[in-house]
């Protein structure tokens, strides 16, 4: 048996944190649960994983953004994919949803999901950045 991938979920709402960490076991991954986008990012500098889903807005409106463009810069873990989502879109009525894959080359991102997500929907995402 390969490898168990691990992805780290980013997210100050424990329990988005929690559901989805719950999903991803379940299916078999390892899920790493970070509050904050700087415990993430030295985590990931000892243990690089092998997929990232970042909240965009944390405690400011930026720290997703902000932890995929840092993601990006590092030449050890700028292949990680990165997988954003946000519940700013329903939240503030905001048209964040990139249009395709230059929008999200501008984020620093691989794929973008609006929270909440259903677990099927947060698993076929997972499963492609993964190339499963």
């Amino acid at each position: 048996m390969g490898k168990v991938p691990v992805v780290f979920l980013v997210d100050d709402d424990e329990d988005y944190r929690e559901v989805n960490r719950t999903v991803l076991e379940s299916a078999g991954y390892r899920a790493v649960c970070f509050p904050c986008p700087e415990d993430a990012l030295r985590e990931a500098a000892r243990n690089p994983p092998d997929l990232i889903i970042t909240d965009m807005m944390m405690g400011s409106l930026d720290d997703g953004l902000q932890l995929s463009r840092a993601l990006r810069a590092d030449p050890n873990l700028r292949e990680v994919p990165v997988l954003l989502v946000t519940g700013m879109v329903r939240e503030l009525g905001l048209d964040i949803v990139p249009r395709g894959q230059g929008d999200l080359d501008a984020l620093n991102a691989s794929a973008f999901l609006e929270k909440p997500t259903p677990p099927a929907r947060l698993l076929r995402e997972v499963r492609r950045l993964l190339g499963e």
